[in-house]
């Protein structure tokens, strides 16, 4: 088994929660459809939150993600670029690796 280095400059951390996500249409023409889908946090870290969704996301395309807090009915809205993308084992899902731009 070949073994990969770690390239994230900080740990992550376990964490489940549903997500909202949204591509950035960098030209934001009303006529254009938005891209919305849903998926599940799997970890969070300092840079970025790693996410498992039935959609594969565009690499490097800016996106929209709204993140819940605890048991409110409140998000939080930031955004993000996927920087990286695989097909989940068994599963016919995507794993996405989505770096924090703010």
């Amino acid at each position: 088994m070949i073994e990969i280095p770690e390239r994230r400059n900080s740990p992550r951390f376990p964490w489940a929660a549903d997500v909202r996500i949204v591509v950035v249409s960098l030209l934001d023409l009303p006529e254009e459809p938005q891209l919305s889908v849903q998926g599940l946090a799997e970890n969070v870290g300092q840079g970025g939150v790693g996410i498992l969704s039935d959609t594969l996301l565009p690499l490097y395309a800016v996106v929209r993600c709204e993140f819940p807090i605890s048991d409110s009915p409140a998000f939080v809205p930031t955004l993000l670029t996927v920087r990286w993308s695989s097909k989940a084992n068994g599963k016919k899902q995507y794993r996405l690796g989505l770096q924090f731009l703010l």
